[in-house]
């Protein structure tokens, strides 16, 4: 896929994502070939399309607390049709549910019926403990676990530096007016 190419998908699906760090992102995805992949905080569904468009026979799964029936505004913005079409036609499955909470993380368990996502994308609340705790209920479930908004937002940078990239091999990636993305290998 060329960056053009790339800047059109995120466009169309509404992702709120850089285009050169998305094919950092897939090119380094490609290279582990997932076969289920778990993102955290999906907002309008835009990275959970790019996922299941780039890799079709890959089993992508979404966790947001945003409710696809809700007609009402988030932060002024209508985000509601944008994920329940994006659902629809790019076929990823929905978990609706607060990320935090037992009974959410439980629907993502059985929904994985015993297996480990190949690799699990955290971009759901960006300060320290909430990253912390997506870190620790989602993160460890994957082989290898990315995050988005590395570099410009203080918790996930502040969760990467502290603790990261001491405990497990790394990959990032930040473009000049991205908020960096970045992968570690999870160690077992």
């Amino acid at each position: 896929m060329t960056l053009q190419e790339m800047t059109l998908l995120i466009d169309k699906t509404k992702a709120l994502q850089n285009p050169n760090e998305v094919m950092f992102l897939i090119d380094f995805m490609s290279k582990i070939q997932p076969k289920i992949i778990l993102e955290i905080g999906v907002w309008r569904g835009g990275l959970a399309s790019i996922f299941s468009y780039c890799f079709p026979d890959s089993r992508v799964i979404g966790v947001d607390i945003l409710d696809v029936n809700d007609e009402g505004m988030v932060n002024g913005e209508h985000v509601y049709p944008y994920l329940d079409r994006n659902i629809k036609t790019y076929l990823f499955e929905y978990i609706h549910g607060n990320r935090h909470d037992e009974s959410t993380v439980e629907k993502v368990k059985q929904s994985l019926g015993g297996k480990m996502p190949d690799f699990v994308f955290i971009d759901a609340g960006h300060d320290y403990e909430s990253v912390k705790k997506d870190y620790e209920l989602y993160g460890l479930m994957g082989k290898y676990t990315g995050f988005h908004d590395l570099f410009d937002l203080g918790g996930t940078k502040k969760l990467w530096e502290e603790k990261l990239i001491r405990e497990h091999d790394c990959w990032y990636f930040k473009s000049l007016k991205g908020m960096g993305i970045g992968i570690i290998e999870v160690k077992k």
